[in-house]
């Protein structure tokens, strides 16, 4: 029996919470790593933009202002 390996795609979707509106779409093959996809993708800088990223694109705040990252749970 021969292995066959799997394709797996990664999409990133910028969108304005208030409008819906996309702003940017971009895609990539699943072993790009997120901050690379979000780099290629060229979304502009914008202000007034709050960015909601996980651990994936450390380094965005190199290229948005307001960026907020989840935290880490704390074990008990």
């Amino acid at each position: 029996m021969e292995k066959t390996k799997d394709t797996h795609l990664k999409s990133q979707v910028v969108i304005e919470t208030q409008s819906l509106r996309i702003i940017c779409t971009a895609h990539g093959v699943g072993t790009e790593h997120d901050f690379n996809l979000f780099k290629r993708s060229q979304v502009k800088p914008i202000e007034s933009i709050q960015v909601l990223a996980d651990k994936g694109y450390q380094g965005i705040r190199k290229f948005m202002v307001q960026v907020i990252h989840p935290l880490k749970s704390l074990k008990s």
